[in-house]
């Protein structure tokens, strides 16, 4: 039976070497080569990635792409099948990865990242986490929340953690740096909306406190946090996420990795752009909607919320140094291709005999 069993190795590699397919893969270069905080870790993932894929028999095609081109189009031919990394568009035999909201975990989607992923888009791709049952997502999301708290972890370094955090009961806005590609996904433009929540908080009586993205030196921010360091119910802050979440009524983000942060937190969320996370935040439709959301009694639901932590981090994302996840991840994407080339999928009834070609080519 020309077939392959997903979790064997072996007829993976008897599947290659009978049709001679090939696998792209783009080695995100620009990203390693420009030393940036992630840099390494991209660098692991993708030769986890083909690790695996050399496990598997596949045969390698090196893709080169350029910083910054999420929209270019990707062509899977004449490869089987692509891998690649930090874009977005349609297509078939493509998976996008890319590293996600937590510190050296990178997400796999058809479409794309963020707000532009299949996640994100498409409702019917969370009926995997609504199965999970309740006590195991509970349990998943209160180590998660230990370990993030415990290392002081977040996807970018943090500073050391503070003996003099604000006091509790503020309005935590967290802002994202400019050139965000998710930004486009905003419902107004970004610095209109963090001045609308500076401004009604004060009108509501709320304190607002103000965390600049460890990344960003664009001027227009820096403007505007001066500004706003002169109201007084406002405070710029610089600490660790991890001393400014626990202390917040509400978290409010357009659509930062801090909004996914804040769940993990426990923290109720509002977004203001489209996100992988967005069903379980108050979404803000614009700008006039935004006292309305601040006034708003805060929205958690902490049973959704463990089970989307536990769905996206173990089965949508994988670690860059697990190397068996890896390799069972990489299985269960490629398990369409044995099927345009006319091989079955075999499941754990069914025998696989080598074919005569592939008996010959494993000696």
């Amino acid at each position: 039976m020309r077939a392959v069993r997903i979790d064997d190795p072996e007829s993976w590699r008897r599947f290659f070497a009978d049709t001679g397919a090939t696998v792209g893969v783009e080695l995100a270069l620009p990203w390693i080569q420009n030393k940036g905080e992630l840099s390494g870790l991209i660098a692991q993932f993708v030769k986890s990635l083909l690790f695996a894929l050399g496990t598997l028999g596949a045969r390698v095609t090196p893709r080169h792409t350029r910083m910054h081109d999420d929209f270019a189009p990707r062509t899977v031919e004449p490869d089987a099948f692509l891998f690649s990394h930090h874009s977005i568009g349609d297509g078939d035999g493509i998976c996008r990865f890319k590293h996600s909201y937590r510190r050296g975990y990178f997400s796999f989607d058809p479409l794309g990242y963020g707000g532009f992923s299949r996640l994100a888009r498409d409702p019917a791709s969370l009926e995997g986490a609504e199965a999970i049952p309740v006590p195991e997502a509970v349990d998943y999301a209160g180590r998660l929340r230990g370990q993030m708290v415990a290392a002081n972890e977040s996807k970018f370094a943090q500073p050391a953690r503070t003996e003099r955090p604000p006091r509790p009961g503020y309005v935590l806005l967290a802002l994202q740096v400019p050139g965000d590609t998710v930004l486009r996904l905003s419902r107004s433009a970004p610095l209109d909306f963090y001045r609308r929540v500076i401004d009604e908080t004060g009108k509501l009586g709320m304190r607002c406190v103000v965390k600049r993205h460890p990344k960003c030196t664009t001027p227009v921010v820096t403007e505007l946090l001066s500004d706003a360091a002169s109201l007084p119910h406002v405070e710029i802050r610089t600490d660790s996420v991890n001393d400014l979440l626990p202390g917040a009524d509400r978290v409010v983000v357009v659509n930062s990795g801090v909004g996914l942060e804040a769940l993990v937190h426990g923290r109720p969320t509002l977004t203001f752009g489209g996100c992988e996370y967005a069903s379980l935040t108050s979404c803000i439709g614009s700008l006039d909607d935004v006292a309305a959301a601040l006034a708003a009694p805060p929205r958690f639901d902490d049973v959704a919320v463990a089970r989307f932590l536990l769905h996206y981090f173990e089965h949508c994302c994988v670690r860059a140094d697990d190397d068996d996840g890896m390799l069972r991840k990489v299985s269960r994407i490629l398990a369409g291709v044995p099927l345009r080339y006319g091989w079955d999928i075999a499941h754990d009834s069914d025998r696989l005999t080598p074919t005569a070609s592939s008996a010959s080519t494993e000696g």
